[in-house]
Formats: C-alpha cells, structure tokens, sequence
C-alpha cells in the first residue's frame, strides 16, 4: 500500500501591484461621489486618503475641492448630471493633473414589511480616471459588496440596515482604493504532498 496524508494549506503575503499607476500625478482632484448619502461620502473620503497616504500626492478634501472647482456643485439633485467638459477645464486651471469621479450605489429594500426570503443589500462603485490634460478617460473600474440576511429594525443591531450598509461601503472602498494603490494579499498555497514508497521498510529507508 501507499502510506500518505493530506497536503496541508498554508497562507502567504504575495504583493499585488496597483492596477492603475497615480505615480506621475502629483495633484488628483476626486469630487464629492453621487449616491446615496451618507455612504457615497463615506466611500469618497476612504478612497481619498489611502491614495492620498500611499501615493504621496495631494488629494484634497470634499469641501476645499468643491471652492476649488464649482462644477463638482452639480451633483446635487437626482435630475442633475455633471458637466464633465466644464469639471476637467476648472481641474486644469487649478493645476490638477487627474481627474477621479465616483459613483455609488445602494439596493436592497431592508425597509419593505413583506419579505420572500431574507433581503439582499449591495452596495456598487463605478469609477473614471480622467487625463486632465487630454480630457481622455484613462481607466473604468467597478466593484461591489452585496450581503443577505435577517435584518434588525434595531438602529444599534449589527445588522442593521444602516451598518449593513456602512460595513459594505468600507469593504468596496477598500477595493477601489487596492486598484491605486499597491497591496500584500495573503493567498492560500497547498503544499507538495508528502508520501512514503510502496510498504514500510521503504518509508524507513525515506525517512
């Protein structure tokens, strides 16, 4: 007989290179995200620090970027669209070489009184690199998070709708943010299976 057992897994850092290169920018300008409030600003600002820290470049906040750049005012208002023409020619007179705009988006209706199953909350974001000096679009990016489960009417229960909500804002953002910003990803890696010859006195002489 064979004398074997099974391969074990073990899991190791492996780094991950950003998708998108902000090396050459040195100031972004990433307004205000539209969406549902207040996870949309809540995924804007996460996004904007951690390429802001890893980056070393400067990303300024929502409330200075929108006196720097009028436009960005436009997102108010389910009818209003964005002048994107209007945003990258404010960005570059203000000095800013890339242009990121940010949508986010809530389903799921964890408030309904009738339910056929457990309700399925997602939470999406959809992002644009834009060249501010050609005004081309560089790169499209699209993540998502969706949960499903018994939800609490309880605002403190950690499933609420509204932390439900929050924690799948944090965990989206993360990943746009991991498409700027180089990572180290802990992969699962099976290991070489072990085993001995054909009978003991070979698994003897082995060993």
């Amino acid at each position: 007989c064979v004398v074997g057992w099974a391969a074990p897994q073990v899991n190791i850092p492996v780094w991950q290179p950003a998708e998108c290169d902000l090396s050459q920018a040195r100031r972004i300008a990433m307004p205000k995200f539209q969406g549902a409030q207040p996870h949309a600003s809540l995924a804007r600002n996460q996004v904007a620090e951690q390429i802001a820290a890893c980056q070393n470049c400067d990303v300024p906040d929502e409330k200075s970027l929108e006196q720097i750049l009028p436009a960005c005012l436009r997102y108010e208002g389910e009818d209003e669209t964005l002048d994107i023409r209007q945003l990258v020619e404010q960005c570059r007179r203000a000095g800013f070489d890339l242009l990121l705009i940010g949508e986010l988006e809530c389903q799921g209706d964890g408030n309904a009184s009738l339910h056929l199953g457990n309700p399925l909350l997602k939470i999406a974001i959809k992002m644009q690199v834009i060249d501010v000096r050609t005004g081309a679009v560089q790169r499209d990016f699209k993540a998502e998070r969706q949960w499903q489960g018994v939800l609490s009417r309880q605002e403190e229960a950690k499933n609420s709708k509204s932390r439900i909500f929050a924690s799948l804002t944090q965990s989206v953002s993360r990943e746009i943010a991991h498409k700027f910003v180089a990572s180290t990803q802990r992969v699962a890696v099976e290991l070489a299976e072990a085993s001995s010859g054909d009978d003991e006195a070979a698994l003897r002489a082995f060993q």
